[in-house]
């Protein structure tokens, strides 16, 4: 094995490892490549109750996919329905029977082929997203660029890496079609309200989206897609699906024996609609003094009254379902204060799914909180998802946001006030844990670490991911919440908020939202007369705006904001961002004019960390540009400074081991592989081996062509063995394709011959 020393003297290449830790290291790596990829399935039955609803409809789905998927075709199938008809339910449902038949079809191909079966080494994904929960949060009418959003979000699920997401819909839609092409998929897709938008879902060869809407779309039946219409069930089934929410004591079953009449017209009053038999289900389960009679007669006494207190969902016409009624009935059948006060203050606050701290602050504590909660689980009108997470139904949340506009303009203002305070300091306490990028929020930080020190139930716990994965299920609240904050007088508040959802909006290519939340803190810091903070919001929507490929935008923005910028560090911050927007248009000329002045502007101030990230950048330029003997002396520097201060600084840490994958990149570009390699080795180490698997691919990759162009230095197992470039390109092939990066992975394709 090749003595690569601990010091750097004489050698150009700079850090130098030790051997045996890298080859823990990379041994770990192959280990990690070598494993099959586990297929995502994110589709869980979340149905009270035995499913009896639509089996002909099941079967037709079956077919559907027998004849396209199966037969190497892409299939779709559209699910029409009214609301609280079960689309959800049956969407789900078909996608568990989908699943069985590409078991069997791959387990009857396996057997023809004499090997293992086909699920055993591939599998199929399950895929889900609500485009009416997207709606719910708060988009705007007209605006539909959450799908966009929606599309990043199941190119994640499908192991893309956030800066590899493509910038714009159309480009986003293509990549799922060609992924969903490669990689046998079922994917569901609720509220879908346009053929555009049906087509932006479609799927490649093989794979299959269910769609769901509540009407007819003309585009679809102009080119005949399947399509499937589900009608409310019918008595008999309405009655099967009701005793399926009957607990120990069966007392369901024998209400609806000893009550057949008055059981049937209680089903025909829910309108066959499974939500509201739910519903139903549930308070006669809970009140001993109730009959099917008793309640019918209910139902139609409270007809005549209900208009006047809802906004009617379901007109109920003679013989058509109350479902309004329904839902009151529920409600009435919580038997608590704190649950109906609960229930009408979440109401009135953007979102479909609760997470318990949030009702914990709205009541006082947490105890009450659980109580309430429960209680709401009991009657069916919110479902408990695990874990202190809560969803309802839109129906549901409706009824609820009604029932909120009737309470005193003193309780709403209160309860605004504190899911405002709540989400603030859980945003806050999210952008400062770590994977989050450990305090982001500088221009308004003295309130912000001030929000996330308040003492609070934290929807997410210390696990890596988990901070990150719950900001991505609020971001799309976060305009509405921050509208709610200004209402409140909490401008402050509102600005915590959108910058704390920075990283989140940055690493789960979210662009489409995150402009929406920093141009609207734009307009809240002017109005607050904050030129700082104006000028850190400019430079989120700048960034955000490049993300997803609208550089004209982007440049508008940094334009006004550089006039405006009251002081050079907050200049200095956009004209980062600017030079980083010229490098993507390839003017690098300009980009690098930009990064000079920021460079020029921080040596005044003395900001040494900025000045090693100016270097980084200015390297990173003079990389791309060609212009290599710059770059290796740009992030030679670099390394340099980072040398004396990674130590102790997670920070330099990670400036380091970045700087030291680009330098590897500059040496081998400039014909010195050893120098490459040494640099190469040194990044994955200081990556660590929880490092993100692309990162760790980026260095194998680099340290294999390195030791492809040194050749065979005759130390068999080490890092000098020819072996080693085949092992290790390899590995980096096998992340590389693991993530869909199949050009990079071609690339390596010489090495491995």
């Amino acid at each position: 094995m090749t003595d690569y020393q601990n010091t750097s003297s004489g050698n150009h290449g700079g850090n130098h490892v030790q051997a045996s830790y890298v080859d823990r290291l990379v041994m770990n790596v192959m280990n990690e490549a070598a494993q099959p990829k586990r297929p995502l399935w994110d589709v869980s039955r979340a149905l009270h109750g035995p499913f009896v609803n639509h089996d002909d409809a099941c079967a037709y789905a079956g077919k559907v996919y027998r004849e396209t998927a199966l037969e190497g075709r892409p299939g779709s199938l559209y699910v029409i329905g009214p609301r609280g008809v079960g689309k959800s339910a049956f969407g789900v449902e078909a996608a568990y029977l989908l699943r069985s038949l590409y078991r069997e079809s791959a387990s009857e191909q396996g057997d023809e082929e004499g090997g293992a079966a086909r699920s055993d080494e591939r599998g199929v994904w399950g895929l889900h997203v609500d485009l009416d929960e997207q709606r719910a949060a708060g988009a705007e009418a007209g605006n539909h660029a959450f799908l966009g959003d929606a599309l990043a979000s199941l190119l994640r699920d499908l192991g893309m890496p956030g800066d590899e997401v493509p910038p714009t819909l159309r480009e986003r839609s293509r990549e799922f079609r060609r992924i969903t092409g490669e990689e046998s998929c079922i994917v569901i897709v609720e509220g879908i309200a346009s053929a555009r938008e049906a087509d932006l879902f479609a799927t490649g060869d093989g794979s299959m989206v269910l769609l769901t809407g509540r009407g007819e779309i003309a585009g679809l039946r102009r080119r005949n897609v399947p399509t499937v219409r589900l009608p409310a069930l019918r008595s008999d089934d309405a009655l099967a699906l009701l005793r399926g929410f009957d607990g120990p004591g069966e007392r369901l079953a024998r209400l609806i024996d000893a009550e057949p009449e008055a059981a049937r017209a209680l089903a025909d009053r829910c309108g066959g609609l499974p939500l509201a038999l739910q519903i139903v289900g549930a308070y006669l389960s809970m009140r001993p003094e109730e009959t099917p009679a008793s309640v019918v007669a209910r139902l139609d006494a409270a007809g005549t009254r209900l208009p006047e207190e809802l906004d009617r969902l379901v007109e109920a016409e003679e013989g058509e379902p109350r479902l309004d009624e329904v839902i009151a009935l529920g409600f009435g059948d919580l038997r608590s204060d704190a649950a109906q006060r609960l229930y009408r203050a979440l109401g009135d606050l953007p979102g479909r799914r609760v997470h318990e701290g949030l009702p914990a602050a709205l009541l006082g504590s947490l105890e009450e909180a659980r109580d309430a909660l429960g209680r709401l689980v009991r009657s069916c009108l919110m479902a408990a998802e695990g874990g202190g997470r809560y969803r309802w139904e839109p129906l549901i949340r409706h009824d609820a946001y009604r029932r909120a506009q009737a309470e005193p303009d003193e309780r709403r203002r209160d309860a605004r006030e504190r899911a405002v305070g709540w989400y603030t300091s859980a945003l806050a306490k999210a952008d400062r844990s770590m994977g989050m990028g450990g305090g982001r929020s500088r221009a308004t930080a003295a309130h912000g670490d001030a929000a996330a020190a308040r003492e609070i139930t934290a929807p997410f716990g210390d696990a890596e991911g988990e901070a990150l994965a719950w900001v991505g299920e609020v971001l799309d609240a976060v305009p509405a919440l921050m509208a709610l904050a200004v209402e409140s007088g909490r401008r402050r508040d509102a600005l915590v908020m959108a910058e704390s959802c920075w990283y989140g909006v940055h690493e789960l290519r979210r662009g489409s939202v995150g402009t929406e939340i920093f141009r609207h803190g734009g307009e809240i810091a002017r109005a607050e007369a904050d030129p700082v903070a104006a000028a850190r919001m400019d430079n989120y929507l700048a960034r955000a705006l490049v993300d997803d490929g609208e550089l004209d935008e982007a440049a508008q923005v940094l334009a006004t904001a550089l006039d405006e910028a009251p002081r050079e560090w907050e200049r200095a911050v956009l004209l980062e961002t600017r030079g980083l927007l010229h490098k993507d248009r390839g003017e690098f000329d300009a980009a690098e004019a930009d990064l000079q002045e920021r460079r020029r502007i921080n040596e005044e101030l003395g900001e040494l960390r900025a000045l090693a990230i100016d270097g980084y950048q200015i390297g990173g330029l003079h990389l791309s540009a060609g212009d290599l003997a710059a770059a290796r002396s740009e992030l030679e520097a670099v390394r340099a400074m980072a040398e004396e201060r990674q130590a102790t600084d997670g920070d330099w840490r990670s400036l380091a081991a970045k700087t030291e994958a680009r330098l590897a990149q500059a040496y081998l570009r400039s014909g010195d592989p050893e120098a490459a390699l040494a640099a190469g080795t040194a990044a994955l180490q200081a990556f660590g081996e929880a490092a993100p698997s692309l990162r760790k691919a980026d260095a194998l990759a680099v340290m294999a062509r390195a030791q492809g162009r040194m050749g065979d230095t005759g130390d068999p197992g080490g890092l000098g063995d020819a072996n080693a470039a085949r092992t290790w390109a390899a590995t980096a092939a096998r992340l590389y394709r693991r993530h869909h990066l199949y050009e990079k992975a071609e690339g390596l394709a010489d090495l491995l011959g």
